[in-house]
C-alpha cells in the first residue's frame, strides 16, 4: 500500500517534496449562481401579450405597448392609430370597378390593400381602412400610428408607386382581369 506524506498533515511538514496545492471544489455553487444571473440578465425577456393587459399603469410599462384611447372601449395594444388621417384616391382607369360583382370588388380591395402593405415600408393594417370602390379608382383613409405617425411620407410612398406603375392587381381566383393604377399625370381621357 502506498503512502502519500502530503495526504497526511503530520508528514507534509517533514517531507522534501513540494505538495501540490488541493483542487478546488468540482462545482462552485457561488460562482455558478453569479455566472448563471449574469448569463440571464443578458436575454431579453419574453414580449407580453399587449392585449391581455388590461390597465393603463402596467401597459405603459410594458415594452412595445400602447394605451389606445381612439378605440370604442380603451384598450392595451402593440399599435394604436394616432387619430391623424388623410384621404387617398389611387386611380385604375378605363375601367369601370362599379360594374364588377361584390366578389370581385371583394378580392380588389383586399389585393389593393395587401399590396400597398407589402410595398410601402412600414406601412401595416392599421394604417390603411374604409376602402371604397369609386367608378374609376379606390378611395381609402391613410392613418396615423404609434408606430409610424408620418402620413406625408407614407402618402408620397404610395404616389411614387404609382407613377412606377407597381401597383397592379390580378389575376386572382376571384379577380380574372388585371388592373394597374396609374397615376393622373400619366393618364388623359
Amino acid at each position: 500500500m502506498s503512502y502519500d506524506e502530503c495526504d497526511n498533515s503530520v508528514t507534509r511538514l517533514w517531507t522534501s517534496l513540494p505538495c501540490p496545492v488541493p483542487a478546488p471544489p468540482l462545482f462552485d455553487t457561488e460562482k455558478e449562481d453569479k455566472a448563471l444571473q449574469k448569463a440571464l440578465a443578458t436575454v431579453p425577456r419574453c414580449a407580453r401579450d399587449c392585449l391581455k393587459i388590461g390597465n393603463m399603469t402596467e401597459c405603459q410599462k410594458t415594452v412595445r405597448c400602447h394605451w389606445c384611447l381612439n378605440e370604442e372601449s380603451p384598450s392595451c395594444s402593440s399599435g394604436c392609430r394616432t387619430g391623424q388621417s388623410l384621404s387617398m384616391y389611387v386611380l385604375f382607369p378605363c375601367q369601370n370597378l362599379m360594374n364588377l360583382s361584390t366578389g370581385e370588388q371583394n378580392s380588389l380591395k383586399y389585393l389593393f390593400k395587401e399590396a400597398i402593405i407589402r410595398l410601402v415600408p412600414k406601412l401595416s393594417a392599421l394604417n390603411i381602412d374604409n376602402l371604397q370602390l369609386q367608378k374609376d379608382g379606390i378611395k381609402f383613409k391613410l392613418y396615423g400610428t404609434t408606430s409610424n405617425s408620418d402620413l406625408k411620407t407614407l402618402q408620397e410612398n404610395i404616389q411614387r408607386l404609382v407613377k412606377q406603375g407597381k401597383i397592379v392587381l390580378g389575376p386572382d381566383i376571384d379577380l380574372p382581369e388585371i388592373y394597374s393604377a396609374r397615376s393622373t399625370e400619366h393618364f388623359t381621357e
